[in-house]
């Protein structure tokens, strides 16, 4: 696992997060994205992490980059490509508070990296660093993926996980937390004004209802088959 962390002097405060697969949530999966001209920006990402940034959540990416156990590419382009989407995400007033990713396959070319990792989804290994490193409020905390083994290491770590199908990403986000405040519909959440927002989502929610809600939501998305979930 390999996080790019700044140095705390003091330990942060314990807040609420939302952990974000990149390849298929932030940036359209075309297989292996490693350069900057191959990123084709979901509908909605930069919207989605400025309001997930002004109702004080953090939030974080967790990606399987098994291209470089593959030799596709190396760690340095990883971490290129995140510094560079850091700063494009940056300019639009959308801040992302660090990107984690996890460069192992069991079945990879290089041999340092040709291994079963923890911190390789399904398993929850980036998770769970992440919200040690940053003190993190379980309750009303949630991972958004594109498949199945984001689902199971969001389980893994205690987190509610959400199968992220396509479309507009802060609208998907404006669903969940519309259950946490108790509205029956996205668009009801987003006539909320903001002092209203705040207030309901620093409150919290029961993490069961933002369950049922990615239940409802989900009804009739396709869940890749197997576990690994795909290439990444």
């Amino acid at each position: 696992m390999v996080n790019h962390s700044p140095f705390f002097a003091e330990m942060p405060e314990s807040r609420r997060a939302v952990f974000l697969d990149r390849d298929g949530v932030l940036n359209v999966d075309t297989g292996y994205v490693h350069r900057p001209e191959q990123v084709r920006w979901i509908e909605g990402c930069a919207e989605a992490i400025q309001l997930l940034n002004k109702l004080e959540y953090r939030v974080f990416v967790v990606t399987n980059q098994s291209g470089v156990a593959r030799g596709y590419y190396d760690e340095e382009t990883v971490r290129r490509l995140h510094r560079w989407m850091t700063a494009k995400l940056r300019s639009q007033k959308a801040e992302v508070s660090e990107f984690r990713y996890s460069p192992y396959h069991p079945n990879g070319v290089i041999p340092r990296y040709r291994l079963e990792s923890p911190c390789r989804k399904p398993r929850p290994g980036m998770l769970l660093d992440l919200m040690e490193r940053w003190p993190t409020m379980i309750e009303g905390s949630f991972m958004v993926g594109d498949q199945a083994t984001d689902i199971i290491a969001a389980e893994a770590a205690g987190l509610a996980g959400y199968l992220f199908g396509g479309g507009n990403l802060e609208h998907f986000i404006e669903g969940i937390l519309a259950a946490q405040t108790g509205a029956k519909h996205a668009q009801d959440y987003r006539s909320l004004s903001e002092t209203v927002r705040m207030r309901y989502v620093l409150n919290g929610a029961s993490a069961k209802s933002v369950r049922l809600l990615g239940e409802q939501q989900h009804q009739g998305f396709g869940v890749v088959d197997g576990v690994d979930g795909g290439p990444r």
